[in-house]
């Protein structure tokens, strides 16, 4: 997936994530936006707000030189159900057949890898860290939002360089769609290699990718 066009029409929420990362203060006033923009206070409805993010968001993405090296690769692989009955590094927390080769591919082929967990947020792999039950797969609408917003910073923290890092998800819809959706907003060139896959299929495609580098 290669990163949202400069001048392509941002939605409200896209607009929010311009504004916000960019220092703007924004607040929901009914039907428009209470919004603290350069020096400013605007009381605006979503069209102005859109407007105002977009035109910002051309400007600054046009303004930046391309990054003069080869992209740093920021693997994101989902939790999976399947883990230890004991606390370990979070690298070795996961068990399942799937997380063992999704790892595998994010130590080939990410300069940095981290997982997306239902509970804990963005763990780095030698966090050690208890199992739990909890996945993104079973919570409602509002609950993955909330926690989208907890593991956001955390990714921002771990990859800040939008015209640098390319993000690599492993990872299904319901942990992937509201962080890759922010990350093109920003500019970052975000990667889903095994969108639209089944399970045996993605299984089949990391076990290729993975005999590719053996050569």
């Amino acid at each position: 997936m290669s990163l949202l066009a400069p001048h392509i029409r941002l939605t409200p929420t896209q607009a929010v994530t311009w504004l916000h990362e960019r220092g703007g203060q924004i607040e929901r006033a009914g039907k428009r936006w209470d919004l603290t923009w350069q020096g400013r206070s605007l009381n605006v409805d979503h069209a102005a707000l859109c407007d105002i993010a977009m035109r910002d968001r051309a400007q600054t993405l046009k303004a930046q030189p391309p990054y003069p090296g080869r992209p740093i690769v920021v693997a994101l692989v989902a939790c999976v159900g399947e883990k230890l009955d004991h606390a370990a590094p979070a690298r070795d927390l996961y068990v399942s057949q799937w997380f063992r080769k999704a790892r595998r591919y994010a130590e080939q082929f990410g300069d940095q890898w981290y997982i997306l967990s239902a509970h804990y947020g963005l763990l780095a792999p030698d966090e050690e860290r208890a199992p739990y039950n909890v996945t993104l797969n079973e919570m409602k609408v509002p609950d993955r939002l909330t926690w989208a917003d907890r593991v956001w910073p955390q990714i921002r923290a771990a990859a800040p360089e939008p015209q640098r890092d390319r993000i690599v998800f492993l990872a299904g819809k319901h942990y992937r769609h509201h962080l890759a959706e922010r990350l093109l907003v920003l500019g970052y060139d975000v990667e889903l290699p095994m969108e639209g896959l089944g399970i045996g299929e993605q299984l089949a495609w990391m076990d290729r990718a993975a005999a590719a580098v053996r050569g």
